[in-house]
């Protein structure tokens, strides 16, 4: 053997010990990366999740009326649908990377006020705190997370899978704290400080995207942060020139459709191509129906739902509600096993079929646990309390009342009677139910009191409608309305478009979030779950007639897909999947056809 030859075994092997060493500190930092990534999701499933348990106990700390709890839920809701759209702008300005360090300090300061607050007011100031970094991390999370990526690997189920974990472990510490009267909420509400700072000194440490990066035309700095995510320099450059072309492919598109439908704006552009116009409504209704369908009503006001079924002790309920909750968690794993073995469209409309079904069980146990509330049969107090008929109709009042009942040993109702609360305590002013008067020798351990609660036979079945919705809810209209719009636009569009709808899903959440307990006091329990279901109808409807199936699409085929005919029903098998390089071409013919239909119905 040559000394020429024994050198450079010398170097192959010193090179390969050196790419076995890059490749296993580029996995590590990746986990890492990975994991500091993913708590974005989670603190915005933690932070819209923990409202649920904590409002039963700040009602009693702070008196909160029916207005000032849909405030306290959805001012969270309308901060992040501002800023969300906010959001787009500053990472695509600034950077993912600064947009998740800017989120992770309003997280931190917004547990930190929530945590401390002497009144609802300050409380509120939080939550709306607490929506800006929301908002800005529903954006930027994903889009850091989708561009450290492999690109066979979509980041989005990850995302939403873990909004489901965050809301969870919310579940899980308002039952921890549950039983702390005062301060429990406090923890509740301002533990969600330590994640985002861990996040935020993580974050400190780690690089930008690559591609954004890229884009701003920092390819040194690009390959660099590349080669320490993949190991290999050379993985790394090939992987650059991937990016680049995709930038220039896009702006490439970009010009054509300008050449296309003028030199118009963005917004223009898009409603000048008929398919992404198409593609951009079946997106929008998409996010729209996942919201309106109900969903936030049974996250946020889960713990109240169940105290209305007729679960007496708050502890109680919010450890029920922390169980639905990871039941809500464990469900959307399914949808992640399920999505590339049925379809999107398929696992989309038997997740609605489900939640339409469990809507319409909520209003019927509610309806028959009102047609079976106790009868008010002492008449005493000549007030608003006193002129009630029912037990529902008495915790109903929006002034404050409860029922009094006695109850034989085999549970019989054998007196009720409706008297007013005190706002402090949450027992009555007077009546054989108050601190005041000692009926134990009358009636001996079968005296109660029900403060938001009705005893019923049914109490059971709202709690299993509850958990059928979210085992329905989430494989399927939880996740898919995400995934679906992230692959449903060309590059040049998918920006603007993804913006809009996540815009839509807020907008829902906040109409949903903001209404629910109004809607109880104009419709009543059962009128209220009804609306949903009538609102799900219309949602299953569209979806079932417009949305046709994504799976295994290319780009190109899923621009000529939303090109065919507008109904499902009247496509062929393969539509769409024998078209695909001559869209561009495609689009100005229908441009044209919608131009001389406009020009022939002007002269009409």
């Amino acid at each position: 053997m040559s000394k020429y030859q024994s050198n450079v075994d010398m170097v192959s092997k010193e090179d390969l010990l050196s790419d076995v060493g890059m490749k296993r500190r580029s996995k590590y930092f990746m986990f890492t990366l990975t994991t500091l990534s993913t708590l974005g999701g989670f603190l915005f499933g933690y932070d819209t999740g923990v409202v649920s348990g904590a409002m039963l106990l700040i009602n009693k700390d702070f008196d909160v009326s029916p207005v000032w709890h849909e405030l306290i839920v959805s001012s969270t809701i309308g901060a992040a649908l501002v800023f969300s759209l906010v959001g787009g702008w500053f990472s695509d300005r600034y950077g993912r990377r600064t947009a998740i360090l800017v989120s992770g300090v309003i997280f931190t300061l917004g547990g930190i006020v929530m945590g401390a607050a002497p009144s609802k007011e300050v409380l509120l100031v939080g939550r709306i705190i607490i929506g800006i970094g929301v908002g800005l991390t529903s954006v930027a999370t994903p889009q850091y997370m989708e561009e450290i990526s492999t690109r066979d690997a979509s980041p989005m189920p990850t995302f939403v899978t873990l909004i489901a974990l965050g809301q969870a472990v919310a579940a899980l510490m308002c039952g921890a704290f549950a039983d702390k009267s005062y301060n429990g909420w406090r923890y509740m509400l301002g533990l969600a400080a330590v994640p985002s700072l861990v996040q935020f000194i993580g974050f400190c440490l780690m690089p930008e995207s690559p591609r954004w990066l890229a884009s701003q035309k920092k390819y040194a700095e690009a390959v660099k942060v590349l080669t320490t995510f993949r190991g290999s320099t050379s993985v790394a450059e090939q992987e650059l020139s991937a990016i680049r072309a995709t930038i220039e492919e896009k702006d490439r598109e970009m010009e054509e459709q300008i050449a296309l439908n003028g030199g118009s704006s963005l917004f223009m552009q898009v409603f000048k191509s008929p398919g992404v116009r198409r593609a951009l409504l079946i997106g929008f209704c998409l996010q729209a129906f996942q919201q309106l369908s109900g969903i936030n009503t049974v996250m946020y006001y889960s713990a109240s739902i169940i105290r209305m079924s007729g679960v007496r002790d708050e502890s109680l309920a919010i450890w029920i509600s922390a169980g639905v909750a990871a039941v809500n968690c464990g469900a959307t794993f399914i949808g992640l096993f399920l999505v590339d073995r049925v379809g999107r469209r398929k696992l989309v409309l038997l997740s609605y079929i489900g939640v339409i079904v469990s809507l319409a069980l909520l209003g019927i146990g509610f309806h028959m646990m009102e047609a079976d509330s106790p009868l008010v049969t002492s008449v005493i107090q000549d007030d608003k309390c006193g002129v009630t008929r029912t037990c529902g109709e008495c915790i109903s009042v929006p002034e404050g009342c409860g029922f009094c009942f006695v109850k034989s040993q085999n549970g019989t109702i054998l007196e009720g009677s409706c008297w007013k609360m005190d706002p402090d305590t949450s027992r009555p002013l007077d009546g054989q139910c108050s601190d005041n008067i000692d009926l134990m020798t009358k009636y001996p351990a079968n005296i109660d009191w029900a403060n938001g609660w009705c005893p019923s036979q049914y109490y059971w079945l709202p709690i299993l409608a509850m958990t059928v919705y979210l085992v329905s809810f989430a494989p399927g209209m939880g996740p898919m309305p995400w995934t679906i719009n992230s692959e449903i636009y060309p590059l040049w569009a998918r920006g603007f478009c993804t913006s809009i709808t996540t815009s839509a899903s807020w907008f829902g959440n906040l109409i949903i979030s903001a209404s629910f307990l109004s809607l109880l006091e104009a419709l009543g329990k059962e009128g209220a779950f009804f609306l949903y279901v009538g609102i799900a109808l219309v949602g299953f409807t569209i979806l079932f007639s417009l949305l046709p199936e994504t799976k295994g699409r290319t780009l190109e085929e899923m621009e000529s897909l939303f090109l065919g005919p507008w109904f499902v029903c009247c496509r062929g098998r393969r539509s769409g999947s024998h078209l695909g390089s001559n869209n561009v071409q495609k689009e100005r013919e229908a441009g044209q056809v919608e131009v001389q239909m406009t020009s022939t119905s002007t002269h009409m």
